[in-house]
């Protein structure tokens, strides 16, 4: 799967960093549908699931907020 990010993910990935940035501790997924202006959290929900495989984030199973950034943009291949 090729680690370049689309501009959704790119768009999702920053929301992360600058809600987490701002409020000590990661968005919940409603919370970054709104920031993104995306009308469903599903899209949301796929797209870190898309990020967590390309190795920018990790996110804990079955714990809401617990977005972790692990790899910054800058690193995309």
């Amino acid at each position: 799967m090729p680690k370049h990010l689309t501009g959704r993910q790119k768009q999702i990935y920053r929301a992360i960093k600058d809600f987490t940035a701002e409020h000590h501790r990661s968005p919940s997924e409603r919370e970054l549908a709104a920031l993104c202006d995306i009308a469903y959290v599903s899209v949301v929900s796929y797209n870190l699931l898309v990020l967590q495989s390309k190795g920018f984030i990790k996110l804990e199973p079955r714990l809401s907020r617990t977005i972790h950034i692990i790899r910054s943009l800058e690193e995309e291949i």
